[in-house]
């Protein structure tokens, strides 16, 4: 099912955060500051996975990869270059700067390029995901919701001074280098946990977790108690008697009611 709501009075009416702007940003519709391409019908008949060129289908918008390629006849104008933006039309609208190979575009894909003299790509890429998961939530579906360019293009996003774009940008690339950089030490932690585990075995083990312990708390060194402490007698048969050692605790025969022979 398609999109039926007024995308323009959906967004001045939503008091959702990423649909919020600044008080002095104006908003304009989208196909004001892009233009929309919409992906091309290439026949499926050519699609395979060992001859031919990439093309990104609507699964390939989400994971970022292409698994299939093209050998048919190729129309111009169809091609999609690392850092280009690109939008599912189907299935839960997502976006994504292109990070791959040089491929084509689909049908139900479209290809976002921003006048540069107004509008940042990377700004774009970041306000947009906000408006597409409005329209996304305002979709009715019985099978797969569908987004048409017109409402893509009828979209009114904010539009802040290009300076401020740029701005926004490096703050968030600033973020996200820090993001990935948390992320990587994070990985690390299992493994030093693990490292720091076996280490405290270790010294207990070995004796230095006692000695650390008792000079810590001011206790009489492990060695003068040993000398201090008499060893136990022996039981018959070379067992020690471990009977005497524990005040209150009767002999297993008596307990069981046999004697001893």
């Amino acid at each position: 099912m398609s999109f039926n709501e007024n995308i323009v009075e959906l967004v001045l009416k939503s008091d959702r955060a990423l649909i919020q702007k600044a008080p002095h940003w104006e908003r304009v519709p989208l196909l004001e500051v892009a233009e929309i391409l919409n992906g091309f019908a290439f026949k499926s008949a050519f699609f395979n996975e060992t001859n031919g060129v990439p093309v990104i289908r609507i699964r390939d918008v989400t994971s970022g990869t292409v698994e299939t390629l093209y050998d048919g006849e190729i129309p111009d104008g169809y091609w999609v270059e690392p850092g280009d933006l690109i939008v599912g039309m189907d299935g839960d609208f997502h976006s994504r700067l292109w990070s791959g190979p040089n491929a084509l575009l689909n049908q139900r894909v479209c290809k976002l390029t921003p006048d540069p003299s107004f509008m940042e790509i990377q700004f774009l890429h970041a306000v947009l995901p906000g408006y597409l998961h409005l329209i996304n939530d305002y979709t009715s579906a019985v099978t797969v919701k569908h987004l048409s360019s017109r409402t893509l293009g009828e979209t009114p996003i904010p539009l802040p001074p290009l300076a401020e774009q740029k701005r926004v940008v490096r703050k968030l690339n600033t973020l996200t280098g820090r993001s990935s950089k948390a992320q990587a030490e994070l990985q690390t932690i299992p493994a030093l946990a693990e490292r720091y585990k076996l280490s405290y075995l270790r010294s207990i083990f070995t004796g230095k977790q006692s000695v650390s312990f008792r000079e810590e708390n001011d206790l009489e060194p492990v060695s003068l108690l040993l000398e201090r402490t008499e060893a136990p007698e022996q039981g018959r048969g070379g067992r020690k008697a471990t009977d005497e050692l524990i005040p209150g605790k009767r002999n297993l025969g008596q307990q069981s009611g046999y004697g001893t022979a």
